[in-house]
């Protein structure tokens, strides 16, 4: 398969400063480093952020590594026991994975998203013009791109 060129202007040390902006840079600490404690990364791993430009969701933070993906999540919901969760899927569990391009002006790049079906009937979606913000949707497209060339 074709390697997707790394063309990313929003990786971790972007997405920390972006939940700084936020007041919420606690929250992104808290996970990135229980994410750190299990898991090293690589060059070639992959970071992908979903809800960094919305002040009242959960901060889910992907890591795609070599044989699975890394999900850590904030949970804001005051009457959860559960503060952050950490789930690992292996790429082998994977049963489908569907990439779409979406409109968008035929002068730049086009907009897309990826749906990744795992066999216990988890899914993960990403969207570029949903997780990333204006302009940051080239990084959030080129991710996409660097995400379904490696499953």
């Amino acid at each position: 398969m074709k390697v997707i060129m790394k063309n990313d202007y929003f990786e971790i040390d972007t997405a920390r400063e972006q939940a700084l902006r936020n007041g919420r840079e606690t929250e992104f600490l808290y996970v990135e480093n229980l994410v750190r404690k299990f898991h090293t990364f690589s060059n070639d791993s992959i970071f992908y952020s979903k809800n960094m430009f919305e002040k009242d969701k959960n901060y889910q933070l992907y890591f795609f590594l070599e044989e699975e993906v890394v999900i850590g999540e904030f949970i804001l919901d005051e009457e959860c026991e559960e503060l952050a969760t950490i789930t690992r899927m292996k790429y082998k569990n994977i049963d489908e994975v569907k990439l779409s391009y979406l409109e968008g002006d035929p002068n730049k790049e086009f907009p897309n998203k990826l749906e990744i079906v795992f066999n216990t009937g988890k899914t993960i979606e990403l969207n570029s013009i949903v997780d990333g913000n204006g302009e940051k949707l080239h990084s959030f497209i080129n991710k996409i791109e660097r995400i379904y060339s490696i499953l």
